[in-house]
């Protein structure tokens, strides 16, 4: 999602050739929005899991990226995540949330001191990390010191969810509200990570998926169990959508008013190829694009044409995305115009 190479780290390459340490080469789409779009939502972007936590190297476990080396971790708890998005700002006294508000002031210029003294101390590269968790901490404040009132229905705190399944739709749920509330207007969903240990026994088969993806193309029995696993997937999809749908907005629904995309990052697990990958967009955002359709793009068309032309469906006018090597404009015959 960030449209450029990858950059090693310190640690390089370890087995089968993975970069230990390293990081995406820039920002991910999600981030390039949030950080141009000035919504002045209470987030400025929302990050969901599902079982998608750190594995021993960082790289197949991130999704989103604010920059080289500053991975946002997604939110796998959907608890913690309502307490987020809800948990103190439900039915707060006023005098309550001034001395939340105060206390939270505090901390921060606190710690904002402690960063700028220790910036005198350091060399040039981890003056540059340090800069980097600098602007996280203004994000974080922007949070921190906003208490706003809800004009929306707020849902039910959710219970300790069973298994992957329930996660997945608590999440889901949770993310269907935060746009329903206009919380915020960017918001990525990770199922697990590239390197799975998920396993779908409710599927009747107990094999992980990473497993399956490195199958070869004539085992039959793994191509059918992956079939599953994708109808599955698809269900999922099927899901947050009809939540969207359902949600009324201006002269139609949120999910008309929103561009959900739906992505892999390879198109097969066996060869980790990056041609050919499908992507399944859902919705018209706001009737900027044309829906119902099949499109196949043959040849080299760039995945970073398809960025760009969601970017400028957000209303912002930059004319490349990622490396610029890769991008050559935006997509036109997505557009309904």
């Amino acid at each position: 999602l960030t449209g450029t190479e990858l950059v090693p780290g310190p640690q390089g390459a370890g087995d089968f050739g993975h970069l230990v340490d390293g990081s995406a080469g820039g920002p991910s789409i999600d981030q390039y929005i949030a950080s141009r779009l000035n919504a002045g939502t209470r987030f400025q972007s929302l990050e969901f899991g599902v079982r998608a936590q750190n594995i021993f190297m960082p790289l197949p476990s991130r999704l989103v990226y604010r920059g080289q080396f500053q991975p946002v971790q997604p939110e796998n708890d959907p608890r913690r995540m309502f307490d987020r998005l809800f948990g103190t700002n439900v039915n707060l006294d006023p005098n309550g949330a001034q001395r939340l508000k105060t206390k939270r002031q505090l901390a921060l210029d606190r710690v904002n001191a402690d960063f700028t003294e220790l910036g005198r101390t350091v060399g040039a590269e981890d003056k540059k990390r340090l800069d980097a968790h600098a602007q996280s901490l203004v994000e974080i404040e922007r949070r921190a010191l906003t208490l706003p009132t809800f004009s929306c229905t707020v849902p039910t705190r959710p219970v300790a969810p069973a298994d992957f399944r329930a996660e997945g739709q608590l999440q889901m749920d949770l993310l269907h509200r935060a746009l329903a509330c206009d919380l915020t207007r960017v918001a990525t969903f990770q199922w697990s990570t590239a390197q799975a240990g998920t396993t779908f026994p409710w599927l009747g088969f107990p094999e992980y998926h990473h497993e399956l993806s490195h199958a070869g193309d004539s085992d039959a029995p793994a191509t059918e169990k992956l079939i599953k696993i994708n109808e599955w997937y698809a269900q999922q999809f099927a899901y947050l959508l009809g939540k969207l749908d359902s949600t009324p907005e201006g002269a139609g629904t949120l999910l008309d008013n929103t561009c959900v995309v739906w992505v892999n990052e390879l198109s097969k697990g066996n060869t980790h190829s990056h041609n050919n990958i499908p992507v399944v967009m859902a919705g018209g955002l706001g009737g900027y694009f044309k829906t119902g359709r099949y499109l196949n793009f043959p040849g080299t068309v760039p995945h970073n044409n398809l960025f760009l032309s969601l970017i400028q469906g957000m209303g912002l006018t930059p004319t490349t995305f990622g490396n610029p090597a890769y991008c050559s404009g935006p997509l036109s015959v997505l557009s309904a115009a």
